[in-house]
């Protein structure tokens, strides 16, 4: 089959090795502009783009705003199939329409669970015992189209959002090579979601980064988990901003001071923090423009005492 990818994220890495190994023709990869990234914000390809280039495949750009221009380009392109992996543009009804057999997206959840931009994080952010991919037909409005192929996961008691999301990733790419196989055989059997079960997971943002010590210690861990890599999470002490790499629960403290409180810092046992419920043991921390060092290195820089407070 000829297949056009949309694509920008690390997330599409893995599907776009699965098709270009498998027996169907990768026409065209679309993605999205270059943008102003890093310290210096510098303009950065996308991953996507930056493998396209090193495979010398066909690449379009597009946005938003332009992504209509397109239309014209793939159609002469004559694609069998589009697919779609972290995209982060939607595409309008008359793009999805081209393809002969369907426009697919990989979606990192069960849907209808966690539609929207951060399936990962707020799965992680709410305590879930598993997460998966969805191979769907796509839709003009964002992941409410029918289900052809979905695979579940546990998520690791420990395991942070980069991690998992890399596993979602590869999982995707297995699916996508599942689905692909069924319209080889047409054999492709869509249903549609169940939209009364739907949940919306809305963007991550800086702000959610932010520590709440008035939350439980399970929560506090689960919201560290999930924002590591991007955005972090972080706290104050003193009106300086501290960001918390890694910590764990303290299931062998009780304490009854108030949330935030420091009830031990020590470069052996690392800090112990009094929260809404339960006792949070930071490990790994990192002050603003310098590099994350565990906690026992941490104290001999920043000296963060018992009865200081995190706010």
């Amino acid at each position: 089959m000829n297949i056009v990818f949309f694509g920008t994220s690390p997330f599409g890495l893995p599907s776009l090795e699965a098709v270009l190994k498998s027996a169907h023709k990768l026409s065209a990869i679309v993605t999205t502009p270059d943008k102003h990234t890093g310290r210096f914000l510098s303009l950065q390809p996308s991953p996507v783009k930056q493998w396209a280039q090193e495979k010398r495949m066909l690449l379009l750009e597009a946005s938003a705003k332009n992504i209509a221009s397109l239309e014209g380009e793939l159609k002469k392109i004559g694609a069998d199939v589009f697919v779609v992996v972290s995209f982060g543009v939607i595409l309008p009804k008359a793009i999805l329409e081209i393809p002969r057999l369907a426009a697919l997206n990989i979606h990192s959840s069960l849907l209808p669970k966690y539609r929207g931009p951060a399936p990962i994080h707020w799965a992680i952010l709410n305590g879930d015992a598993s997460t998966g991919v969805t191979v769907m037909r796509m839709a003009p409005t964002l992941d409410t189209g029918d289900i052809l192929l979905q695979e579940s996961t546990p998520i690791e008691p420990n395991e942070e959002g980069p991690a998992l999301s890399q596993r979602l990733a590869v999982m995707g790419a297995s699916t996508l090579e599942r689905s692909l196989s069924l319209f080889e055989k047409k054999q492709e059997i869509f249903k549609p979601q169940e939209n009364a079960l739907a949940t919306y997971a809305r963007k991550i943002t800086k702000e959610d980064g932010h520590i709440r010590w008035n939350e439980s210690a399970d929560m506090i861990d689960a919201r560290i988990r999930a924002l590591a890599g991007w955005p972090g999470t972080y706290t104050f002490w003193k009106g300086k901003r501290i960001l918390i790499r890694q910590a764990s629960i303290d299931l062998k403290v009780i304490s009854t001071a108030p949330p935030g409180y420091i009830l031990f810092a020590s470069g052996g046992e690392g800090i112990q923090v009094s929260t809404g419920k339960g006792v949070l043991r930071i490990g790994e921390l990192q002050a603003e423009g310098k590099k994350p060092l565990p906690a026992s290195q941490f104290l001999l820089g920043t000296p963060l005492k018992p009865g200081d407070i995190l706010e």
